[in-house]
Parts: structure tokens; C-alpha cells; sequence
């Protein structure tokens, strides 16, 4: 039953804020958070939304980065952050209720929005719920205070209202600095770690108002090196191994054209990238 929250812990000691910020990480992977969060909160009630939205219905995350005015939002429509999960969402080092899925170790979007801005607000509506929360976090406030708890503004609402839209505020320097080439190559990897979800048409990803597309790279056809007149094979090998309770299952093969931003391997788990992706392929030195 849903309910509403008038505060959500935030107990930590101020100083873990500063080493957040300090924190070894790019800015694709920080952004891959929030995304993270929107997928899992989707396929957590895909049958519920797909019931109630029917045909018309597409699954969409909007990432939008503008330095000029200071400020990134991601905003999606997926099932929105529940009673349960929101109070959850901003304790640190809480980890998820379900622990199956995106969103395995529950540090995702507190880091990632301190990483990248000094304010951040999240405003969401959970399926079913008929409550609309806002809650806003202020770094250099909470630091000063010492506060350990944030106040939530809870707004009545249709119960088939589900989205999420999180705003961060005063960049900091994590975040992108220029449009040109940084905004490239993020737009290139948001694209490589959730091609599977953009390549069965699962979710719609917008960057900067550009619906996101994944283009797989192209196999070899050739015949064998000693043999160019022979017969012409696909250079492509299915990989379908168990070890265990484990089992790792994708391909293998030779690019057409040999690219070195394209060499290399990709891992999945759970659908997406986790490391691989665009330019930053795996080479394991056994091959």
C-alpha cells in the first residue's frame, strides 16, 4: 500500500560526501546510473504498465546535458521509485530491496549525482501509488548542517501516473566541459552498453534530443588465408559454455575491417555493458 514520506535518511558522515566527488570514474559510466535505474524500474513492472498503457506504450529515458545553462536531467517513463525503494533511494550504502537486477549494489544514483553536481532533486511517481514525491539534495547545505535527513514534498496524483525525472544543478568539475568531443564519445558509449535494449526496440534512448541507435560491427566473410579461391565462410563463432551455476553465453568472430576502437571484447550482465563498451574494449592477454 502506498504511503506518504514526509523525510528519508541521509545519515552519513559529512566528510564521505567530499571523497564521493573524488571518486575514480568517468562520466558515461556515472550517467549509466541513472539509466541503470530507469531500466530496472521498467522491467520491475513491465507487465503492469504494458497492461495499462497498452499499444501506445514505449518505453523512453531522456538524457539531456546542457553546460551553458548548467544543469543535466535525466527523465523517464517507467514505473517511477516506490514507497518501499524511495526510502531506500538516498540512505547510503543501502542496497536494493531486489538485488536481482540493474540496480544490484544500491550506490548508483546518490555517487553518481554528487560525483557530477552540487544539487540534485528527484521528482517521481510510482504506478499505482496516486503520489507525486519531490525531494532536493544540496551539497555544500547538508555538509554545513550536518543533516541527516531531507524533507519530501508529497503531492496526490493519478494512480496511473509512473515517471522519474532527476535534475542536477551546479556541474561540478566530473561533469562534460565542452560539446564537442566528450559529448561524442559519451553519446557512443551510452549507445554500446545498452544496445541490447535500444537493438530489440526494448527502450528508447534520447541524448541531447538524438534518439540513440546501436549499428553491430560487421563479421568477416572469407575463405581461408591459404585458400582465397575457396569457399567463403562467416568468421563467427557461438559461445554457450556452463561452469557450475554460471553460464556465459554471446559470440566471438573477426571484424570485416580491422577498427581499433572496434577490437575486442564486450561483457554483459543482466542486458547491458559492464565493460567493453565503445572504445574501451576487454583484451585479455590469453587471445
Amino acid at each position: 500500500m502506498s504511503k506518504e514520506i514526509e523525510k528519508v535518511s541521509i545519515k552519513f558522515k559529512a566528510g564521505a560526501y567530499g571523497a564521493y566527488r573524488s571518486m575514480n570514474n568517468k562520466v558515461w559510466y556515472a550517467l549509466a546510473e541513472f539509466v541503470d535505474n530507469a531500466v530496472q524500474s521498467f522491467l520491475s513492472r513491465k507487465k503492469a504498465i504494458l497492461s495499462l498503457e497498452k499499444e501506445e506504450y514505449q518505453f523512453s529515458v531522456y538524457l539531456d546535458i546542457n553546460i551553458e545553462e548548467d544543469y543535466i536531467k535525466i527523465s523517464d517513463n517507467a514505473g517511477g521509485i516506490d514507497s518501499k525503494n524511495f526510502i531506500r533511494a538516498f540512505e547510503p550504502a543501502n542496497i536494493p530491496i531486489d538485488n536481482t537486477g540493474l540496480s544490484e549494489f544500491g550506490m548508483g544514483m546518490k555517487i553518481a549525482s554528487i560525483w557530477l553536481a552540487d544539487f540534485y532533486s528527484v521528482r517521481t511517481s510510482a504506478l499505482k501509488e496516486g503520489i507525486e514525491r519531490y525531494v532536493s539534495f544540496d551539497l555544500e547545505k547538508v555538509m554545513n548542517e550536518e543533516k541527516e535527513e531531507l524533507t519530501v514534498k508529497n503531492t496526490p496524483t493519478l494512480k496511473k501516473n509512473h515517471f522519474t525525472e532527476i535534475i542536477l544543478k551546479g556541474l561540478s568539475d566530473n561533469a562534460p566541459s565542452r560539446q564537442g568531443i566528450q559529448m561524442k564519445k559519451i553519446k557512443n558509449h551510452l549507445k554500446s552498453i545498452y544496445r541490447k535494449f535500444l537493438r530489440n526496440k526494448e527502450m528508447k534512448l534520447v541524448f541531447n534530443g538524438e534518439e540513440l541507435t546501436y549499428d553491430d560491427p560487421e563479421i568477416l566473410v572469407a575463405p581461408y588465408f591459404d585458400n582465397i579461391s575457396g569457399k567463403k565462410i562467416k568468421w563467427r563463432k557461438n559461445i554457450n559454455s556452463e561452469y557450475g551455476k554460471f553460464r556465459v553465453k554471446g559470440f566471438i568472430g573477426l571484424l570485416k575491417e580491422m577498427k581499433k576502437n572496434q577490437s575486442g571484447i564486450s561483457l554483459f550482465r543482466r542486458g547491458r555493458v559492464i565493460q567493453g563498451s565503445h572504445d574501451e574494449k576487454y583484451h585479455p592477454t590469453i587471445i
